[in-house]
């Protein structure tokens, strides 16, 4: 069993060559089937929100409290603040209260709405970044975090 662990955490850290790409092991706390999103608790209790694409059928077998391990693209933000008027294809719009701005390691942490907290890279040149503010509530629109492998869960 730790063998076939091993080898799954060793596969999806090959995989995750880009630093784009993150590995994430945690517990399902919900399931939309309906978007094809999962909200993922890992061990330090932080939650991520991935929509699962059609091409991973595992999606379908899928169940609240099943332990994932899982390659996904990390979110992104495009704009922080002022948010462009034309549509980007993609991308979401959240208005959010910034809990955290990591100018170094160009990352913002948001707690939305719905008290989900949400964490983005932030590239270069990205309209409002540098003027962003912890404790300000924000319009930010991002690009969606998404699975690009998930090891089927064991039961």
């Amino acid at each position: 069993m730790k063998n076939i662990l091993l080898a799954v955490l060793v596969f999806c850290a090959a995989q995750a060559a880009s630093a784009t790409e993150a590995i994430l092991s945690g517990d399902v706390t919900r399931i939309d089937a309906a978007a094809r999103q999962l909200k993922v608790e890992d061990v330090a209790g932080n939650t991520t929100v991935i929509r699962v694409p059609p091409t991973l059928e595992v999606f379908d077998r899928l169940k609240t409290g099943d332990r994932l391990y899982m390659i996904y693209t990390k979110p992104v933000a495009l704009a922080i603040g002022r948010i462009p008027a034309e549509t980007t294809p993609a991308a979401l719009d959240v208005t959010a209260r910034i809990e955290d701005v990591d100018r170094g390691a160009r990352e913002l942490r948001l707690r939305a709405p719905d008290d989900s907290t949400l964490r983005l890279e932030v590239p270069a040149g990205t309209p409002g970044f540098e003027t962003a503010r912890v404790g300000e509530t924000v319009p930010v629109r991002y690009v969606e975090a998404v699975a690009v492998a998930i090891r089927e869960p064991m039961r």
